[in-house]
């Protein structure tokens, strides 16, 4: 075969490969031509429709502007789709260097705006969609085609407003059209049905109280891969569409051109020679032209590709960060000298005369929003600054967390509070009158109306004022150096000064109790009186006294603001604050002293004499609780009257020092949140935090459990109860009693306590199955009392104590059971009833389980009680009484009883006339209560209680409860509760 032979097989399999291109483009491009022509029909059909449904979409421009993007991308399929088609199978070369310009176009528009909506995706999504929310949404009911398309986005995604049902406040279209509504019906849908509907619309349960744009997001990011995966795929046909038509454009009828790169791979495939070849060989330039363009379009797909979907974070740009290189980027702003200078602070302002309340409004969460002013750089006419140090690193963490807390709000328009961004914490930093006039022309200043500026170092030299010289208006002051002369009651708040070192040394908490030392002076430059009075009571009262100034002598490198001295010995600072029980805080040339969080980290109780001075948040924490404050002109008699204060309420200052400190004092974002919250609740009072909340550290997490002493007077909707059945090793009859406890319709879960560490529970098959949570806790120890901890799993307020014995009670005896205790949720409320008696003989108590007319008791092997006990009990309980009855393995239902007794003084409350709990089936030795020396011990332990307590509180009762219609002769079948059982 012949050179002109193989010629011509190659052009033949080039001619082939090219009709199959023509008619692939053809096809492909006809389906376009068809979906591009059905876009065109809707949108044409939705602008002509006679039923007014065009004055419907108008309504709204957005969904007007809509119908506009379907007419266009209906236009511009249909040109593609026509182009390409009459192109392909006319082989016209204008149409396909149209077809070809036009994906190119939308090639790179794609690329562009999906580069766009990364960069800039945190721009356009939840404050949009709330405002156009809040402004065009009008009920569940409404036809118009905005409220529809929000009410499907709800129901579909079962959500409730942009963010939440919060969305619906009192400034928006829904709730001016329906003032008696607090959410849509749409938000009250559960299983498609309304349940409690009244109650929804009022905003007391809304059921769905997740935000749409979690929900629509949350849906989204399930299926981002999916939906990457297919841009990928459009992208690459678009890419290959373009490679194709301008392969066929170069091959029609230019016998003198060259063939695509496409072709030439083509032939590379076996066929027999037919035909006349249409194209001949692709010249060199143009094969590298080519194959270049389509290497670079392809590498850049790929690329985009895999940035999108590899691992990587970009973080929003936060207004506030602790880089302070943004304060440099920040703009300039020059003050004019004839700028206007506020008026001096109104000493007679108050929240109901210079505070406008009206501005924060109601919402329902009762908290009000914070605006933080954008960073500006302000100088005067010849370019000074109007502070020395900028913006410090201590002002930054305060705007930081503010601006991440949940006051924060970016819209101005919903801001209560407005803090400037001109940091003047430091008096001695700052031009007075260019800060002012820079004040005065923040946009929304109105004479200081609702701005809070901080400041905690006031005054100057030589007579330090205790508030802020620079005039400021009706603008509330965040003062750290307050007196009863400058401090206006009820509207500014007393802060602390902030110590810097006590932040950075990490002071370990030290336990209360007696100390090396039992007065310590740490301050240095002392008023010379007051530093002669000190030395006075040092000679008198020898080495229980230390006074620390000053170290003069220290070696270069050493810093000291960490070392003080008494003499010629040196000390650790602030180490050595906590070997000494009181530290004195004295006044200085400021009233405010960072000594003072200095003492409280240290745990040491101070002893503050400053005349006048306003302490520290003392708006809402109890100082007596923590300090101790003393006239400066009793500094002689200091001593003495420190040790008077008893030994056990030292401790408990101390530890209330302490805790101040963790809590209002250590940080930054502590001291600035702290003065949110209180001015928060001064708008918000119904709302306000409690004494307790405020003075009350928290011993665990469980101390905020709600006692049942202050619960509703009427039972809330029942939310269940939690059974938790302690066991040890009867796993037959705890399975019986698990069986039985799930048909009670109150149940919402069952906690099964597994006190044997010398044996694992059953495996999970083997366990019954029942319609409610089912958790094994295993324990590290065999105690009685692990039936009584604070476990997480618990989340109902009702809790059910059961033994694995208790196989007896009926699922109506446990229901009515629950009913009681809804009733008297303070009390424990149970079935098997004792009674303690006073023995005359042996001159003691005695446990008495026979069958009398009288209960004092009910033993928590069977018994309903709010969790609160639960924490009481492990952490509160009084004395050795929990270590002894884990050592003895008997009566931790008597210190139940005794505990809530105790706290209530009120009896317990036996339900059903079941007076019989012993387990038939159960042997001798399988529980404690069947040893002999049982009872005796029992009684026992009433005396051992009685002496700790110091009081006999069980109370002793005639009456127990039973259901209305228990011995009625009425038909069982209509009574409430049947089964309630035989004794």
């Amino acid at each position: 075969m012949g050179q002109g032979d193989a010629s011509a097989r190659s052009t033949a399999m080039e001619g082939d490969c090219l009709s199959c291109i023509k008619y692939l483009m053809f096809i492909f491009n006809f389906f376009i031509f068809l979906g591009g022509a059905f876009l065109l029909g809707v949108g044409i059909w939705v602008l002509v429709d006679p039923t007014g449904f065009r004055e419907i979409v108008a309504a709204n421009p957005l969904l007007f502007i809509g119908v506009y993007v379907i007419l266009a991308m209906g236009s511009m399929l249909f040109l593609l789709g026509f182009l390409g088609c009459c192109g392909a199978i006319r082989e016209n070369k204008c149409l396909l260097l149209f077809f070809f310009l036009l994906i190119l176009i939308i090639f790179l528009a794609e690329l562009a705006a999906a580069i766009l909506a990364f960069i800039f995706r945190e721009h356009l999504t939840r404050d949009y969609f709330t405002k156009e929310l809040k402004a065009h949404y009008q009920g569940s009911n409404n036809t118009e085609v905005f409220t529809a398309t929000w009410n499907t986005i709800m129901a579909t995604f079962e959500c409730c407003g942009v963010n939440s049902a919060d969305d619906f406040d009192r400034q928006s279209l829904f709730r001016r059209l329906n003032p008696g509504r607090a959410v849509p019906e749409v938000c009250c849908l559960r299983n498609e049905q309304l349940m409690n509907v009244d109650e929804c619309l009022r905003g007391n349960m809304p059921f769905r109280v997740k935000g749409c744009y979690s929900a629509v997001v949350d849906y989204f990011e399930a299926y981002i891969y999916m939906a990457g995966a297919l841009a990928i795929v459009v992208l690459t046909i678009e890419l290959f569409a373009m490679v194709f038509a301008m392969c066929l454009f170069r091959g029609i009828h230019r016998s003198d051109q060259t063939k695509c790169f496409v072709l030439r791979m083509c032939a590379s495939v076996k066929y027999s020679s037919r035909g006349p070849a249409l194209i001949p060989r692709m010249k060199t330039k143009h094969r590298i032209y080519y194959i270049t363009l389509f290497s670079v379009v392809l590498l850049g797909l790929i690329a985009t590709g895999m940035f999108q979907f590899w691992p990587h974070s970009i973080e929003s740009s936060a207004e506030w960060t602790l880089d302070r290189r943004s304060v440099h980027d920040a703009p300039l702003v020059k003050l004019p000298t004839s700028s206007p200078i506020p008026e001096r602070g109104d000493l007679s302002c108050r929240m109901h005369t210079c505070f406008d309340v009206y501005r924060c409004g109601y919402n329902p969460k009762n908290r009000i929003k914070v605006y933080i002013y954008p960073l500006q750089r302000f100088v005067d006419e010849v370019g000074v600054p109007i502070s020395s140090s900028g913006l410090s690193r201590e002002y930054n963490e305060l705007l930081s967390a503010v601006s991440d807390s949940d006051f924060y709000t970016d819209d101005v328009t919903r801001a209560c509070l407005f803090i400037p961004s001109i940091d003047v914490l430091n008096q001695n930093a700052l031009r007075i009158r260019e800060t002012a006039q820079a004040l005065a022309m923040l946009p929304r200043w109105d004479k200081g109306m609702n701005h809070l500026l901080f400041n905690m170092l006031p005054g100057g030299p030589p007579d330090y004022n205790t508030a802020l010289d620079v005039p400021r208006d009706r603008a509330l002051l965040a003062g750290g150096g307050f007196s009863t002369w400058t401090y206006r009651q009820g509207y500014d708040v007393s802060i602390p000064v902030y110590s810097p070192l006590s932040a950075e040394v990490d002071l370990p908490e030290r336990q209360p109790g007696p100390r090396r030392y039992f007065i310590l002076s740490s301050q240095t430059a002392v008023h010379r009186e007051y530093h002669t009075e000190l030395e006075r009571l040092k000679e008198e009262n020898g080495e229980s006294v230390l006074l620390l100034d000053k170290c003069s002598n220290l070696s270069q490198g050493v810093a000291s603001a960490r070392k003080r001295c008494s003499k010629a010995q040196t000390y650790d600072y602030p180490q050595i604050l906590q070997e000494s029980s009181f530290c004195v805080v004295l006044r200085g040339a400021r009233l405010g002293q960072a000594t003072l969080s200095d003492v409280l980290q240290a745990g040491c109780v101070p002893v503050i004499m400053a005349d006048s001075y306003i302490l520290p948040f003392s708006e809402v924490l109890d100082w007596k609780r923590a300090s101790v404050v003393i006239p400066e002109e009793k500094l002689p008699e200091m001593y003495m009257i420190l040790k008077s204060i008893p030994h056990r309420q030292v401790e408990e200052m101390q530890r209330q020092a302490r805790w101040f400190w963790d809590a209002y004092f250590s940080s930054m974002k502590a001291i600035g949140l702290t003065t949110l919250q209180i001015i928060n609740d001064r708008i918000y009072p119904y709302a306000a935090r409690t004494y307790e909340q405020w003075n009350n550290p928290p011993v665990v997490k469980w101390s905020s459990v709600n006692s049942p002493l202050f619960l509703p007077l009427i039972p809330p909707r029942s939310p269940g109860f939690t059974a938790v059945v302690l066991t040890y090793d009867r796993v037959e009859s705890l399975f019986r009693v698990i069986t039985e406890i799930s048909k009670v319709p109150s149940l919402a879960k069952l906690l099964v306590v597994w006190n044997n560490q010398n044996k694992s529970p059953p495996e999970e098959s083997l366990w019954p199955k029942i319609a409610v949570p089912l958790k094994v806790v295993r324990t590290k120890e065999n105690k009685l009392s692990n039936r009584f901890f604070p476990f997480d799993e618990i989340e109902t307020e009702a809790v059910l104590a059961i033994d694995d014995d208790i196989i007896m009670l009926t699922s109506d005896e446990l229901q009515f059971g629950y009913e009681v205790w809804r009733e008297f949720p303070d009390r424990l409320v149970g079935y098997p009833g004792r009674l303690h008696l006073w023995d005359h003989e042996m001159g003691k108590w005695k446990y008495e389980s026979e069958w009398t007319n009288e209960v004092s008791m009910v033993l928590t092997g069977a018994a309903f009680y709010h969790k609160y006990f639960n924490y009481l009990y492990t952490y509160k309980m009084p004395g050795d009484i929990k270590n002894w009855v884990d050592a003895h393995m008997n009566c931790e239902d008597i210190a139940m009883n005794f505990l809530v007794a105790n706290i209530t003084g009120k009896a317990p409350i036996k339900v059903t006339p079941r007076k019989k709990f012993k387990c038939p089936e159960c042997t001798a030795i399988d529980g404690l209560s069947l040893d002999q020396t049982h009872m005796v011990e029992r009684s026992e332990c009433i005396n051992k209680f009685a002496s700790v307590f110091g009081t006999m509180p069980l109370k002793v009762v005639e009456h127990r409860a039973d259901p209305v219609l228990y011995k009625d002769d009425f038909p069982e079948k209509l009574k409430s509760f049947p089964n309630i059982g035989s004794l």
